[in-house]
């Protein structure tokens, strides 16, 4: 607030100054401040031709509308003044008399409550969802005539939950706070989702591959194809109290195994698990497809069953590569062993889509490995590949050396399948090492071992972190459908997740972004 009475010209000054730092302030806010009449403010606003509050509110609001998908712009209760989907909304609500209990003149809490609920809803990036859990609390009254500005914020999605944080506050004091947990319900065509799973390929199969499908339906909405032996899956089902009516099962009477060969096992082997499973998604009878069986013989697969996207000349494999700042997607990690720079700008193209749709990262940085950052560093692939990434409209960071990869410099880490196979398992191989040599060094006397108790929960911490099960497995990405490849060694855990992720793979239309952006550049006409 103002101690002294500006002149009328300082004061218009300093009140488009006001307008300019908080385009929602009220005039009763702006009179305080200026220690004048409201009847003085309005006049002020009708001589610089500044609208009321509510239009500058309902102006702003206008392009935020757009974006929703959950909603109608008639069932926001407020103004939409700020909206960054799965991030973070503001809106405004105005209180009015009509809101109030008559005897305490005290706003009732289901406009409050409808307000924060249906922010939550605003906020998130799909097409239907349902408020499955809200933890609530009313802070303190609300009386009419007050603005009320409510904040959501997510704070993380898994599979197809949403949890999102909203506060209201008037004048900077809380009234309201909620957690919501927000369920989203996808249907395709009318018609549920179906996931078909290999329930027979992995080191750990078939008991782990059904204990992690079984456990996936807590998070999705889809169906699940368990394709496998019919007498071993029934036999797990009739243990488990699960949700049969979301399960269908296929029998197969052959497996593909790792001493296979790829080729000639996807040729020979037509009653295979995971032969059916491509057969399933070639004749659209499911959506996507998962296997933690032989690499070989899924990558074959996928190009002979199932084919490449037009415009794709190599599909890539894209695992989840743990980093400091928390993950990158390495690009190709083994499908291609000798690639071109057409090749490696697609990877780049297809991984920052990947990133963006299915893990909600904005504009992913893309790095390109090399021997070295600078423009000329390289073999003749690389400094081709720089080129063309340089000259697309993806966020290209520049080239990258791989001691920064797991420092997390970039999001989308490309390079030819030779290169990553070697990263992968390179990585593999120092993370196993190093948990070997400090599990010896904390357990060499007993004072090291007291020592490792107190440290114990920062060292789950950091096993989870490098832990490959979070993410379940690698998408195919370059073919047709959606295809995973889950780790050969992966447990319930890492199929559950492999699983929650396909279903987002599918639902978020990367398939379908992926054409259309390399139509868009006219890779569909080189052949």
């Amino acid at each position: 607030m103002s101690t002294k009475k500006l002149t009328k010209k300082d004061r218009q000054q300093n009140f488009l100054t006001r307008i300019e730092e908080d385009p929602f302030i009220t005039d009763e806010e702006l009179s305080d401040f200026f220690n004048v009449s409201i009847q003085t403010i309005r006049l002020d606003r009708i001589a610089l031709n500044i609208p009321e509050l509510r239009e500058r509110v309902k102006e702003v609001a206008k392009s935020n509308y757009k974006k929703v998908r959950t909603i109608g712009e008639s069932e926001i209760v407020g103004e939409l003044i700020d909206l960054d989907l799965n991030k973070k909304a503001i809106s405004i609500l105005e209180t009015e008399s009509s809101m109030v209990f008559k005897k305490t003149k005290i706003v009732k809490g289901h406009y409050i409550f409808a307000m924060a609920e249906s922010l939550a809803m605003a906020v998130i990036d799909t097409d239907v969802a349902l408020t499955g859990v809200a933890n609530i609390k009313y802070r303190i009254p609300v009386l009419t005539d007050q603005k009320l500005v409510a904040k959501a914020q997510v704070s993380k999605i898994r599979g197809i939950n949403y949890f999102v944080h909203v506060k209201i506050t008037v004048k900077d004091e809380q009234v309201f706070r909620g957690k919501f947990i927000l369920v989203s319900i996808w249907f395709k065509w009318g018609v549920i989702m179906r996931i078909a799973i290999d329930v027979m390929g992995g080191d750990k199969a078939p008991k782990e591959i059904l204990s992690g499908s079984f456990q996936s339906l807590i998070d999705i909405n889809s169906k699940i194809v368990l394709i496998g032996d019919e007498k071993i899956i029934k036999n797990e089902l009739n243990n488990c109290k699960i949700d049969y009516t979301r399960i269908d099962i296929l029998h197969a009477s052959e497996v593909i195994t790792n001493e296979d060969k790829p080729v000639e096992a996807i040729k020979r082997k037509k009653g295979s698990s995971m032969v059916m499973g491509f057969q399933l998604l070639k004749n659209k009878e499911a959506d996507s497809f998962i296997s933690a069986g032989n690499t070989g013989a899924l990558l074959a697969g996928s190009l002979l069953k199932i084919g490449r996207i037009k415009g794709i000349d190599r599909p890539a494999l894209a695992p989840i590569y743990p980093t400091k700042k928390g993950f990158s997607l390495l690009i190709d990690a083994g499908a291609n062993t000798e690639c071109s720079s057409k090749n490696l700008r697609d990877f780049a193209i297809m991984g920052s889509i990947y990133l963006n749709s299915v893990l909600n990262i904005t504009n992913p940085k893309v790095g390109l490995v090399s021997n070295g950052t600078e423009e000329g560093k390289g073999n003749r692939l690389v400094k081709e590949t720089f080129t063309l990434l340089q000259q697309s409209d993806l966020n290209f960071i520049g080239n990258i050396e791989a001691r920064d990869i797991p420092y997390g410099i970039c999001d989308v880490i490309v390079c030819d399948g030779f290169v990553g196979n070697v990263i992968l398992k390179l990585t593999e191989g120092v993370a196993s090492n190093i948990t070997i040599m400090l599990k010896d060094e904390l357990t060499k006397n007993p004072i090291r071992k007291v020592a490792s108790l107190i440290l114990k929960n920062g060292f789950k911490e950091f096993k989870k972190r490098l832990d490959y099960t979070e993410y379940g497995g690698a998408p195919f990405l370059g073919v047709k459908h959606p295809i995973i490849k889950a780790h050969g060694s992966s447990n319930a855990k890492a199929i559950k997740n492999a699983i929650i992720y396909s279903e987002a793979f599918t639902k978020n239309n990367v398939i379908e972004a992926i054409e259309s952006e390399i139509a868009r550049i006219g890779a569909d006409h080189i052949e």
